[in-house]
């Protein structure tokens, strides 16, 4: 056989699951995470600091739960209120999911901005780091993370520092999307329902 044909096989026969069991079992998809396909709708408080959230928290007021949405393109609605279709709109942020998950824009009751904030590649694995500038963000997969609505085994925290940006714990439960961030300040958004 000839050396050019030997290094073809070796080069075909590797694919996307060289390193790892052969079935991509252990490899996370972002896409899976995230949550943001058109039409998914979830719903949050933020009445609650962290050490005062989770199942065991008083219910919270239908009038006060912040409401978020996917447009099926690049913007997550938020409206607080009782229900969507009449609730107040209270900001949006735009998400790039060419390059794995990246804000480009948040407006958020009156504090705005524009840019690039990688949070995570397609595939987030423990340790993975992206810094840009004055951002960085720090992936860690082996998270359990409990919320009003319940408990999550399966979740990716997405860790951000920056002086721009939304810089604080991003949680996203597999099969669900975003479940719970809690900024710098200590502003909680914590998930009551996944609709």
């Amino acid at each position: 056989m000839s050396p050019t044909l030997l290094v073809l096989l070796a080069v075909g026969c590797g694919g996307d699951d060289a390193t790892g069991d052969g079935t991509g079992a252990n490899e996370r998809l972002l896409r899976d995470y995230h949550g943001f396909d058109e039409g998914n709708a979830w719903t949050y408080r933020d009445d609650l600091g962290p050490d005062e959230a989770g199942q065991d928290s008083i219910a919270p007021e239908e009038s006060e739960l912040l409401r978020m949405r996917f447009d099926g393109d690049v913007t997550t609605e938020l409206r607080r209120g009782t229900r969507w279709a009449d609730a107040e709109p209270v900001g949006f942020f735009e998400w790039d999911l060419r390059d794995g998950l990246a804000m480009v824009a948040y407006d958020l009751e009156g504090e705005s901005d524009e840019g690039t904030w990688r949070m995570a590649g397609f595939a987030p694995a423990t340790g993975d780091t992206y810094t840009w500038t004055d951002w960085a963000c720090v992936t860690d997969t082996a998270q359990e993370v409990e919320t009003f609505y319940g408990v999550f085994e399966d979740v990716v925290r997405i860790e951000c520092e920056g002086d721009t940006g939304l810089p604080g714990i991003w949680d996203f439960a597999a099969g669900v999307g975003l479940i719970r961030y809690e900024s710098e300040d200590g502003w909680l958004v914590d998930l009551v329902a996944p609709y």
